[in-house]
């Protein structure tokens, strides 16, 4: 892994905040059908954010209305989903990206290789050139993005919708009750 020492304590976002200069125009299609990014509203970046093309929302509650809203336009506006954490214990955020039909960059830490699967990129933890080149990848090919795009849909779909998720729970409770009796 290239950990860059000035990397070294930084979360994932950081990361990928200060990663998005050495992503060109050309490399974002600028210019393209792509929505332009929206403008901060509230809530803060981390200290070094680049003057341009990256903006925060904030935090969003899921608990109203607009909120789910707010989060639906968002991911609709997306062209993929960059989460490099170093730690993401499950990572439900993934699975709410692949449910709108983004395809996902994660780190090959904890349940992110898991959840993402052939539907994404994994890359090593605090390693901005190689969270760089799975953007510019993602970026200089829609086709393929779209593609993994719709299998994370089918992924989120088959592995973590609720109806599957309550047949593996059934199952499960099943077997505790057999061997219980």
């Amino acid at each position: 892994m290239r950990q860059s020492p000035a990397c070294s304590g930084m979360n994932g976002l950081t990361i990928a905040v200060r990663t998005w200069p050495s992503i060109s125009r050309q490399d974002t299609g600028a210019g393209s059908a792509r929505p332009a990014p929206r403008p901060a509203r509230r809530g803060s970046l981390p200290a070094g954010t680049p003057a341009t093309g990256v903006h925060s929302t904030g935090p969003i509650s899921r608990a109203t209305e607009n909120g789910t809203a707010e989060l639906a336009a968002l991911f609709r506006s997306a062209s993929f989903f960059v989460l490099p954490s170093h730690y993401e214990p499950f990572g439900i955020v993934f699975l709410e990206a692949m449910a709108a039909g983004l395809p996902c960059i994660g780190a090959t830490t904890c349940a992110m290789p898991e959840i993402i699967g052939d539907t994404g990129a994994l890359v090593p933890p605090r390693d901005p050139p190689a969270l760089a080149g799975a953007m510019r990848a993602f970026f200089r090919d829609d086709a393929a993005c779209a593609e993994l795009g719709r299998r994370a849909r089918r992924r989120h779909r088959h592995r973590y919708g609720w109806d599957q998720v309550a047949k593996r729970m059934l199952a499960s409770i099943g077997r505790l009750i057999a061997e219980a009796a």
